[in-house]
């Protein structure tokens, strides 16, 4: 079989164990005819002691075509770590060596902290039109930078600055 050229067919990969596989780990590939919809393991994977399921062979694909993009063509130890990457952290590698992204809490809240600065200052000439607020608004907006968040992300601000 060569992955690379889609030939895999749709399936799942199974292993007997959580931790990261090897080149040399023992995995398990069952196509679609062999998994029931009932169970999360299917009863030739658990029957076989592979309890943990990896990846679908689309997403594999995926991860292949991936690690071909950093250059890495034949590398399998690439192609390992692209999978590895993804099975993770259910995202792809964004190159080869990468660090395991951030919690989705930090990148939210870092996505969060630069829209609020990309808002500008408050203009005290200007004063917000919230009910009881006494900051000025924004540039190109009727509210201060607080409500003007407020009103666009559709959730409390965590600034107050």
């Amino acid at each position: 079989m060569k992955p690379r050229s889609k030939e895999l067919g749709p399936g799942w990969v199974y292993f007997r164990e959580q931790t990261d596989p090897t080149l040399d780990t023992e995995c398990l590939l069952l196509f679609d005819d062999d998994l029931d919809s009932e169970d999360d393991i299917p009863p030739k994977a658990r029957h076989a002691g592979f309890l943990v399921e990896g990846l679908d062979t689309e997403t594999i694909e995926d991860c292949l075509l991936r690690s071909q993009q950093f250059g890495a063509e034949d590398n399998l130890l690439a192609d390992l770590e692209s999978c590895i990457y993804y099975w993770r952290f259910d995202t792809f590698l964004p190159y080869l060596g990468a660090p395991k992204p951030p919690p989705p809490d930090v990148v939210t809240k870092n996505l969060d902290r630069q829209f609020y600065q990309s808002l500008g200052h408050e203009r005290a000439s200007t004063p917000c039109r919230a009910q009881n607020c006494s900051r000025g608004a924004i540039q190109y907006s009727v509210f201060c930078r607080v409500h003007h968040f407020e009103n666009i992300q559709k959730k409390p601000c965590p600034f107050n600055d």
